[in-house]
């Protein structure tokens, strides 16, 4: 099954902890809220420093997608992110502040149920026609700008933060313009078959 999601159409709600706004790509269980889910990828606004809601037996993956950057300020070290830059894996239960470089960020974020659902996020390049094939039991491929792809045998225009959910077997994604473009893909893997 591959379902697009339109970055436009998501609708933005209180963060766990009231400090922000986040919009949920998917979830698992469908309609699964903050506190029940066993998989969830959302992207957040982030226009203040604060701190981060805590997930006890969640594990995280936060990527910056748009702003001026992140520190991450953990008990023991500080982390920073930039947009397009490397994914960054954590406990959910971590006590966590975020301090922005300069002005507002907008995030993904990657949520699984530890012991039930693991996640891998990584950026992917492509050029005209050249495909990926996409991992995991579930998978979502979020459009850094504006592209034509094929997934599968299908053709879409993603804007900006759109994303294609793919679920069931391995399904390969492809360029459909002379440019180049850039994506970030989060595969979802199940740890027992009966989840899938």
């Amino acid at each position: 099954m591959i379902a697009i999601l339109r970055f436009d159409a998501l609708a933005a709600v209180s963060w766990k902890n009231g400090g922000g706004v986040t919009r949920t790509y998917a979830a698992h269980p469908e309609g699964a809220g903050l506190d029940d889910f066993d998989w969830r990828v959302s992207c957040a606004d982030i226009a203040r420093d604060g701190p981060f809601s805590s997930f006890a037996g969640v594990d995280r993956t936060i990527v910056a997608l748009d702003g001026d950057g992140l520190e991450l300020h953990f008990p023991d070290r500080v982390e920073r992110l930039a947009p397009g830059g490397a994914p960054l894996d954590f406990p959910g239960e971590a006590r966590v502040t975020a301090r922005l470089t300069r002005g507002p960020v907008r995030d993904l974020n990657v949520m699984t149920r530890r012991g039930v659902w693991r996640r891998k996020a990584r950026w992917i390049a492509l050029r005209a026609g050249e495909r990926a094939g996409t991992g995991g039991d579930v998978r979502l491929v979020v459009a850094e700008a504006a592209c034509g792809v094929r997934i599968g045998d299908r053709r879409e225009t993603l804007a900006r933060f759109d994303a294609a959910l793919v679920r069931g077997e391995p399904t390969a994604v492809a360029l459909d313009q002379p440019d180049g473009a850039r994506f970030l893909e989060i595969a979802l893997y199940a740890d027992a078959p009966s989840l899938r």
